[in-house]
């Protein structure tokens, strides 16, 4: 039946079939200029990347996702992808709602807990002020150096980022955020770690 549908009122009509050749043309103009590779260009190193995740896993046991938008949206469909691991427990803190920040750290064990937080600009009060909040919880059974391997920061290595600030203070491990953002990071750092 799909293919009736398409065949009947897709293929035939000149004016998608017009459509459908400029979107190749621009396609193809893209794909042959250096700007595109530039843009898709990994920051990151894969192999990095691949050694970072590894280090996050052991003895983790809770995950904790700080972000917003597309932040916390990747990691999200690509966890979903993956079958449900009562042993690794993946959370969302996306907005400053106190019951759901509450129910979330509850759950959570200070050995077994590791936080990503991503943002480009380091600079969005939410993603602060949640990270101030976790800081604040590790902090009350954890040494510095506990701390500093609890957290992992994606962010832009700009300047008047405070996210970055925060992960330099507390020297965590930061990778690079790209200059992709919004849905197209999907393909950088923060959908492949």
């Amino acid at each position: 039946m799909t293919n009736v549908v398409s065949q009947k009122f897709f293929l035939n009509d000149p004016i998608l079939k017009q459509n459908k050749e400029a979107v190749r043309a621009a396609a193809k103009e893209l794909l042959t200029t250096e700007s595109l590779t530039t843009i898709f260009k990994p920051s990151t190193d894969v192999s990095q990347l691949e050694y970072l995740a590894k280090k996050i896993k052991v003895a983790c046991k809770h995950l904790v996702i700080i972000g917003t938008g597309a932040s916390s949206n990747i990691p999200r469909i690509l966890f979903s992808l993956v079958p449900n691991n009562k042993e690794f427990q993946v959370y969302y803190l996306e907005d400053t709602d106190s019951f759901k920040f509450e129910n979330i750290i509850s759950k959570l064990d200070h050995n077994s807990t590791r936080f990503l937080v991503i943002t480009k600009s380091g600079r969005t009060i939410e993603i602060l002020a949640l990270l101030s909040l976790c800081l604040e919880w590790a902090e009350k059974k954890l040494s510095p150096q506990a701390i500093s391997k609890m957290f992992y920061f994606i962010t832009d290595k700009q300047e008047n980022n405070y996210a970055l600030n925060i992960a330099n203070k507390i020297k965590a491990k930061v990778i690079d955020h790209p200059a992709l953002s919004g849905r197209y990071s999907f393909f950088s750092s923060v959908g492949l770690l």
